[in-house]
Parts: C-alpha cells; structure tokens; sequence
C-alpha cells in the first residue's frame, strides 16, 4: 500500500471514531497509541521534514503525511497535558486532609493554566488540508469538556480551594 494511503486511511480512522462531530478521549488514546510507530518511522522523512519537526506545515499545498503529522502532534499536546493535570490531581488527593500541605500545593500549582486551551463546550483543534484542487478545508477535531476528566477535577479542585 502507498504511503500516502496509510496517512489517509489513518486519519480516516480517526475522523470515523467521531460521534456527532465529537471524539471521545478513549478513542484519541487508541489512535494515537495505535499510529505511533507510523509517526517515529515519518516524521524525519515528510513532506516538511526539511523544517524543524516542532514546527507545524507550512506547505503552500498541504500533503496528507504532513497532515497527519500535525493531528499526531496535537493530539500528544493534549495526552499531555490530560496526563499533567492526572499527575497534579492525584497530588492533591494525597494531600486532602493536611492544610497546610493544601496551601502550598496549591501555590504551587497555581500557574495552571489549564483554560486557555478548552472552553465551556470543550476543545475545538483546527487544522488546515488542502483538496487536489488547491482549495483549503479544515480538519476539525471536537473534544466534550466532559471526555477531559482530570482537566475537569482540576478546575473543580481549584474553585473549590
């Protein structure tokens, strides 16, 4: 199979995973797990590959390994930093019966800044793919705020404090 099928055909996966324009975290989990050997053995030999791999596409016509590229990428930012706010919450609940230890948890985790990437509906992450014939359409991923479970015990954890 052409290489550039399997980019397709992965980002196919990932867009039929959707129910009512939304992904449920579990299934960004599975795909992302799933493609990561697609994206270490591409991402030194894509299409951009001649820019910095932290940088998104810039091609005036955006090729399907570069899309796929940038979706693997967002989606890690994401993982991340579910993972990170897993991490501080289970902190948190170690330290729940000691003031103290409360106090200064909180300052210093206090620079969270975990509402600049989701908003009341939940995570919106957009990315640009050009058709053959050259007119640009979005790749949108839609993510519940409520699929974003530490994200959200966070945020209740520090209204709460």
């Amino acid at each position: 199979m052409p290489i550039n099928h399997i980019f397709r055909k992965s980002i196919d996966q990932l867009k039929s995973s959707q129910t009512n324009y939304f992904l449920k975290y579990e299934s960004i989990l599975k795909w992302h797990k799933e493609n990561t050997n697609l994206y270490n053995k591409s991402i030194n030999n894509y299409s951009c590959s001649i820019h910095e791999p932290k940088l998104p596409c810039f091609c005036e016509k955006r090729k399907v390994d570069c899309l796929f590229i940038d979706i693997y990428k967002e989606l890690s930012k994401l993982i991340e930093k579910e993972n990170i706010f897993k991490k501080t919450v289970l902190e948190f609940n170690s330290l729940k019966n000691d003031t103290t230890k409360i106090l200064n948890w909180k300052n210093e985790n206090k620079r969270i800044n975990f509402n600049t990437y989701i908003n009341e509906k939940g995570l919106i992450i957009r990315l640009n793919a050009s058709k053959k014939n050259d007119t640009y359409l979005e790749f949108i991923m839609r993510i519940k705020k409520e699929e974003l479970i530490f994200h959200k015990q966070l945020n209740e954890i520090f209204q709460t404090i």
